[in-house]
């Protein structure tokens, strides 16, 4: 996935809710207030044809005109029609140039497309505007580590600890921005101030468990995760990094049994339980079964295939190509991972030493191919 679709704070997961409108027989009035009731309710096809009623007559307040806009704007966004949702965005924010959320969304709007210098416009707007909240600085935050500014990225951090109204979300994001730079010390010296300041959420040791895995001390970092999954059990992200970590230890049986639990229809949990089984000297008799809960059109489908003998190295990297620009980056670091993995299951060491390098060359930082591969390679000596 694209750096800003990682940003789950600010994804487009789901609509704000405007404030609601005193219910009035008159148009358009009435239809503004169904809009508004439309949207909260998560009906965007009854909203946006309400919004564009009331916003088509001259009467409508301009206040409410800037709102309406707004609204049907979020839901053109929610639809991905982001040419329609920017106008929306422009024309509210020109009857209320400091209107937070339209420079908020507008600016999310800019960064999927990727026409960042405006992108930034917005976000440096938001922190004109309410200096106080944390969007304007998380946003633009993202936005330089999206263009590996990562200096740029943790000077926005480090504004919103200084700021003082969020400091846990700032040491958060600067921890998981030193460790995009290369700076393990100081992202384990927020990991650590992460911890001391709400050791009961389980972010900050998930955050920290990750630093000490990427500092090869895994034995903290299990530490780390099984204290976060003591605080939410049902967090299947860390579930499948206890395995991994696990794997690392070479505690393959130990890996296996942690990773059995979770829902083998994300192909990654399939591939790592395979992983673990078989380094671990077993067979794995219900490959085919897991697989069957899995899109295999989509990626990792086209590895898993080739887990099962479906499916030959060359059509790996011929999907790799087929799955477009936006997924090179990671199917580019995934593919030699798991081509190595299977090289090596194959007993062809040199075909996955030489693979497990480029694993480890391509790779950004926070996947976890990549320290996976570095760790494999040492094994290989």
């Amino acid at each position: 996935m694209t750096g800003w679709q990682r940003i789950s704070a600010w994804a487009l997961c789901g609509l704000l809710v405007l404030p609601g409108a005193a219910a009035v027989s008159a148009s358009p009035y009435s239809d503004f207030t169904a809009a508004i009731a439309a949207r909260n309710s998560n009906d965007c096809t009854a909203a946006i044809g309400d919004f564009t009623s009331a916003l088509a007559s001259p009467d409508l307040l301009p206040g409410l005109r800037a709102v309406g806009l707004f609204g049907r704007g979020t839901c053109y966004e929610h639809e991905r029609n982001l040419t329609a949702a920017l106008a929306d965005f422009t024309a509210s924010i020109a009857l209320k140039p400091d209107y937070y959320d339209a420079h908020l969304e507008r600016g999310k709007c800019f960064a999927i497309l990727r026409r960042y210098s405006e992108a930034e416009g917005d976000f440096k707007e938001l922190i004109r505007i309410r200096s106080d909240l944390t969007a304007g600085y998380a946003a633009l935050g993202t936005l330089y580590d999206i263009e590996k500014e990562y200096d740029a990225a943790i000077e926005q951090y480090s504004a919103l600890i200084r700021a003082g109204t969020n400091d846990y979300a700032g040491y958060l994001m600067r921890t998981r921005e030193y460790v995009a730079k290369g700076d393990l010390d100081r992202a384990l010296n927020d990991a650590d101030k992460l911890v001391n300041l709400m050791p009961e959420k389980p972010a900050g040791h998930g955050m920290r468990a990750w630093v000490y895995n990427l500092r090869g001390d895994y034995p903290r970092a299990l530490t780390d995760v099984e204290a976060s999954l003591r605080i939410d059990p049902t967090d299947s992200n860390e579930v499948r990094e206890k395995g991994v970590l696990l794997w690392k230890m070479e505690r393959y049986s130990d890996a296996s049994n942690t990773l059995v639990v979770l829902d083998m229809s994300d192909g990654y949990n399939v591939l790592w339980l395979n992983l673990s089984r078989i380094a671990s000297g077993v067979p794995d008799p219900d490959l085919a079964d897991r697989a069957a809960k899995v899109d295999l059109g989509k990626w990792p489908g086209p590895l898993i295939r080739l887990y099962m003998g479906q499916a030959t190295p060359d059509a790996v990297m011929q999907a790799v190509v087929a799955d477009g620009v936006d997924n090179s980056e990671r199917d580019q670091c995934e593919a030699p991972f798991y081509l190595g993995e299977w090289q090596l299951q194959h007993q062809n060491k040199d075909a996955a030493r030489a693979l497990l390098q480029k694993a480890v060359a391509v790779c950004p930082v926070d996947y976890i191919e990549r320290s996976a591969a570095a760790v494999e390679l040492k094994r290989l000596k």
